[in-house]
Protein backbone atom coordinates (compact mmCIF):
# COMPACT_ATOMS: atom_id res chain seq x y z
CA UNK A 1 0.00 0.00 0.00
CA UNK A 2 3.13 2.32 1.01
CA UNK A 3 4.88 1.95 -2.49
CA UNK A 4 1.34 2.45 -4.25
CA UNK A 5 0.96 5.96 -2.61
CA UNK A 6 4.66 6.49 -3.20
CA UNK A 7 4.08 6.09 -7.09
CA UNK A 8 1.07 7.69 -6.86
CA UNK A 9 2.51 10.90 -5.90
CA UNK A 10 5.36 10.45 -8.08
CA UNK A 11 2.65 10.26 -11.14
CA UNK A 12 1.14 13.67 -9.21
CA UNK A 13 4.50 15.34 -9.40
CA UNK A 14 5.51 14.40 -12.80
CA UNK A 15 2.58 15.78 -14.11
CA UNK A 16 2.41 19.02 -12.17
CA UNK A 17 6.11 19.39 -13.26
CA UNK A 18 5.67 18.60 -17.56
CA UNK A 19 2.41 20.81 -17.05
CA UNK A 20 4.18 23.77 -15.37
CA UNK A 21 7.03 23.73 -17.52
CA UNK A 22 4.94 24.22 -20.98
CA UNK A 23 4.80 27.45 -22.82
CA UNK A 24 1.42 28.37 -24.44
CA UNK A 25 1.89 29.80 -27.58
CA UNK A 26 -1.20 32.36 -26.94
CA UNK A 27 1.51 33.89 -24.08
CA UNK A 28 3.91 35.23 -26.13
CA UNK A 29 5.23 38.28 -26.21
CA UNK A 30 7.92 40.40 -28.98
CA UNK A 31 9.16 43.68 -29.91
CA UNK A 32 7.94 44.48 -33.23
CA UNK A 33 8.47 47.50 -35.53
CA UNK A 34 4.75 48.58 -37.39
CA UNK A 35 5.11 49.21 -41.33
CA UNK A 36 1.52 50.53 -41.91
CA UNK A 37 -2.53 50.59 -40.70
CA UNK A 38 -4.80 49.29 -43.12
CA UNK A 39 -8.41 50.83 -42.07
CA UNK A 40 -12.06 49.38 -42.37
CA UNK A 41 -15.54 50.75 -42.40
CA UNK A 42 -18.85 49.84 -40.35
CA UNK A 43 -22.04 50.34 -40.16
CA UNK A 44 -23.30 49.84 -36.75
CA UNK A 45 -27.33 50.62 -37.27
CA UNK A 46 -27.85 46.87 -36.35
CA UNK A 47 -26.99 44.69 -33.01
CA UNK A 48 -23.33 44.66 -34.44
CA UNK A 49 -21.13 46.35 -36.86
CA UNK A 50 -21.55 45.31 -40.61
CA UNK A 51 -18.87 45.86 -43.11
CA UNK A 52 -19.25 49.29 -45.47
CA UNK A 53 -19.51 46.97 -48.99
CA UNK A 54 -21.60 49.81 -51.42
CA UNK A 55 -19.23 52.85 -49.89
CA UNK A 56 -22.51 54.42 -48.23
CA UNK A 57 -23.29 54.34 -44.46
CA UNK A 58 -25.75 56.56 -42.11
CA UNK A 59 -24.22 59.66 -40.78
CA UNK A 60 -25.46 58.76 -37.27
CA UNK A 61 -23.68 54.92 -37.57
CA UNK A 62 -20.66 55.13 -38.97
CA UNK A 63 -17.46 53.13 -37.24
CA UNK A 64 -13.59 52.81 -38.52
CA UNK A 65 -11.55 50.11 -37.55
CA UNK A 66 -7.90 50.68 -37.90
CA UNK A 67 -5.11 47.78 -37.75
CA UNK A 68 -2.00 48.07 -37.02
CA UNK A 69 -0.03 46.47 -39.74
CA UNK A 70 3.62 44.56 -38.77
CA UNK A 71 5.51 41.48 -40.37
CA UNK A 72 4.97 39.86 -36.94
CA UNK A 73 2.53 39.35 -34.35
CA UNK A 74 2.64 37.98 -31.29
CA UNK A 75 -0.31 38.11 -28.34
CA UNK A 76 1.57 40.69 -26.79
CA UNK A 77 3.62 43.44 -29.33
CA UNK A 78 6.02 45.53 -27.44
CA UNK A 79 6.20 48.61 -30.16
CA UNK A 80 10.04 49.38 -30.90
CA UNK A 81 8.59 53.43 -31.54
CA UNK A 82 5.92 54.09 -29.49
CA UNK A 83 2.89 55.66 -31.02
CA UNK A 84 2.81 59.12 -29.89
CA UNK A 85 -0.60 60.45 -31.91
CA UNK A 86 -3.66 59.41 -33.46
CA UNK A 87 -5.01 61.64 -36.20
CA UNK A 88 -8.03 61.54 -38.21
CA UNK A 89 -7.55 64.28 -41.16
CA UNK A 90 -10.70 65.15 -42.93
CA UNK A 91 -9.60 66.05 -46.86
CA UNK A 92 -12.94 67.22 -47.80
CA UNK A 93 -14.86 70.00 -46.12
CA UNK A 94 -16.38 68.23 -42.30
CA UNK A 95 -18.47 71.55 -41.32
CA UNK A 96 -17.90 74.94 -41.09
CA UNK A 97 -15.36 74.60 -37.75
CA UNK A 98 -13.58 71.81 -39.40
CA UNK A 99 -12.35 72.63 -43.08
CA UNK A 100 -10.13 70.37 -45.17
CA UNK A 101 -6.61 69.61 -43.71
CA UNK A 102 -8.58 70.00 -40.09
CA UNK A 103 -7.60 67.37 -37.33
CA UNK A 104 -11.47 65.68 -36.36
CA UNK A 105 -10.10 62.96 -34.12
CA UNK A 106 -11.45 64.65 -31.15
CA UNK A 107 -15.07 63.54 -32.78
CA UNK A 108 -14.54 60.04 -32.86
CA UNK A 109 -14.62 57.98 -30.05
CA UNK A 110 -13.11 54.26 -29.13
CA UNK A 111 -16.00 52.20 -29.15
CA UNK A 112 -16.69 49.51 -25.97
CA UNK A 113 -15.37 45.90 -27.11
CA UNK A 114 -18.56 45.12 -24.73
CA UNK A 115 -20.54 46.48 -27.87
CA UNK A 116 -18.78 44.38 -30.77
CA UNK A 117 -19.61 40.97 -31.93
CA UNK A 118 -17.91 37.83 -30.63
CA UNK A 119 -16.24 38.43 -34.11
CA UNK A 120 -14.55 41.58 -33.44
CA UNK A 121 -13.40 41.29 -29.48
CA UNK A 122 -11.05 38.71 -30.58
CA UNK A 123 -9.47 41.51 -32.44
CA UNK A 124 -9.70 44.63 -30.24
CA UNK A 125 -7.13 46.80 -28.22
CA UNK A 126 -7.66 47.03 -24.99
CA UNK A 127 -7.16 50.93 -24.99
CA UNK A 128 -5.77 54.22 -26.56
CA UNK A 129 -4.39 55.87 -23.66
CA UNK A 130 -3.29 58.55 -26.12
CA UNK A 131 -6.38 60.03 -24.89
CA UNK A 132 -4.81 60.25 -21.33
CA UNK A 133 -1.32 61.90 -22.65
CA UNK A 134 0.95 58.00 -22.86
CA UNK A 135 2.20 57.20 -25.65
CA UNK A 136 0.89 53.48 -27.15
CA UNK A 137 3.80 51.16 -25.98
CA UNK A 138 2.58 48.24 -26.21
CA UNK A 139 -0.69 46.22 -28.22
CA UNK A 140 -2.39 43.05 -27.69
CA UNK A 141 -3.44 41.38 -30.91
CA UNK A 142 -6.17 43.71 -32.53
CA UNK A 143 -7.42 46.58 -33.86
CA UNK A 144 -8.29 50.13 -33.05
CA UNK A 145 -11.90 51.22 -33.32
CA UNK A 146 -13.36 54.59 -33.87
CA UNK A 147 -17.29 55.21 -33.71
CA UNK A 148 -17.96 59.34 -35.02
CA UNK A 149 -19.41 61.37 -32.33
CA UNK A 150 -21.20 64.48 -34.31
CA UNK A 151 -23.72 63.90 -37.22
CA UNK A 152 -22.01 66.32 -40.39
CA UNK A 153 -23.98 66.77 -43.27
CA UNK A 154 -24.75 64.30 -45.80
CA UNK A 155 -22.54 64.11 -48.28
CA UNK A 156 -19.05 62.49 -49.58
CA UNK A 157 -16.08 62.40 -47.07
CA UNK A 158 -12.69 61.44 -47.27
CA UNK A 159 -10.67 60.67 -44.21
CA UNK A 160 -6.79 60.04 -43.66
CA UNK A 161 -5.94 58.63 -40.82
CA UNK A 162 -2.07 58.81 -39.36
CA UNK A 163 -0.50 57.17 -36.54
CA UNK A 164 3.00 58.82 -35.57
CA UNK A 165 5.60 56.69 -34.35
CA UNK A 166 8.39 58.29 -31.51
CA UNK A 167 11.26 57.81 -34.16
CA UNK A 168 9.31 60.11 -36.33
CA UNK A 169 7.32 57.76 -38.93
CA UNK A 170 3.97 58.58 -39.90
CA UNK A 171 1.74 55.38 -40.66
CA UNK A 172 -1.11 56.72 -42.72
CA UNK A 173 -4.08 55.16 -45.14
CA UNK A 174 -6.91 56.98 -46.61
CA UNK A 175 -10.24 55.97 -46.79
CA UNK A 176 -13.60 57.40 -48.91
CA UNK A 177 -17.19 56.83 -47.18
CA UNK A 178 -20.72 58.73 -48.61
CA UNK A 179 -22.47 59.59 -45.26
CA UNK A 180 -26.02 59.96 -45.74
Amino acid sequence: MKTKNIFYAGLCALFMLTSAMCCDDDDSEGIIELTGIKLNQYNNTGAYPVIIENGQCPKEAYLIQISPISEYYYSTNILKSPIIAFRIITLTDFNEDYPAGSDIYKLFKEYPPMLLSENFREHYLSSDCLDKGQPITTITWGDFYKVLLTYPQPGNYQFRIELETEDGNILSEETEVILY
